[in-house]
């Protein structure tokens, strides 16, 4: 025979009733509050960890409104063989092709223009 005094000693499971160790009892499931307290903290902790994270998802796109490029190119018109100074490189099978190689300012660009001598004056 158990006494009632044998239920304290157990330690309480989840719900804090602890299961009496008879055949055939129903042990009590969580109640409900206990399920959103830790379905409320499970949350907090993700939107948590989510926050902590957001700035390593934000996207760097490397240029900005009003940002100068990064490359000048001499480009040269095939018919025409003339060249200009182009920001971005001239695609591939346009009439346009790519003279020496990629300037990192404006003004070395337009020094090389000066100095090229395929280019038409």
């Amino acid at each position: 025979m158990i006494h009632v005094n044998s239920f304290a000693k157990n330690k309480p499971a989840i719900g804090g009733n602890a299961c009496p160790p008879l055949l055939f009892v129903l042990c009590p499931i969580p109640d409900e509050q206990e399920l959103v307290d830790s379905m409320k903290r499970t949350l907090l902790a993700t939107v948590a960890v989510l926050a902590l994270a957001s700035p390593l998802f934000a996207a760097e796109t490397g240029k900005t409104v009003g940002q100068s490029p990064s490359s000048f190119y001499l480009a040269q018109d095939t018919a025409t063989m003339k060249c200009q100074i182009v920001e971005s490189q001239p695609a591939t099978g346009s009439n346009m092709k790519v003279v020496g190689a990629a300037h990192t300012t404006k003004a070395s660009a337009e020094a090389a223009l000066k100095a090229d001598k395929a280019c038409a004056k």
